[in-house]
């Protein structure tokens, strides 16, 4: 069996994703006859590389939710990270405490 992974390798749901993909597998009896084959996309490149916004203000405008639901949406991440032993720091190097910058 053949699995194609597609994702964002600066999206941390992807890296929860792929955590889950190998714990997963980790259980299957077959697991030997499974090829994981990792793609990458961007999925945001509207995104700014720069920005003075945190990463709750992102969220909150790209997905037009207030600042308490963009607040929950991180919490939830970094429970779901916590959850698999992800220290979410590995994960957005800078979360919460200072504005996102992202470079390539």
């Amino acid at each position: 069996m053949k699995i194609e992974v597609w994702s964002d390798y600066v999206c941390p749901f992807c890296y929860i994703g792929k955590r889950r993909l190998e714990e997963a597998l980790e259980q299957f009896p077959q697991r030997d006859q499974v090829e994981i084959e990792f793609r990458s996309f961007e999925l945001d490149p509207s995104a700014p590389v720069d920005t003075d916004m945190s990463i709750q203000e992102l969220l909150s405008k790209k997905y037009r939710t207030s600042l308490e639901q963009a607040q929950n949406m991180t919490d939830s991440m970094t429970q779901q990270a916590a959850e698999r032993l992800v220290s979410i720091f590995a994960l957005i190097p800078v979360y919460r405490q200072t504005p996102l910058i992202l470079t390539a």
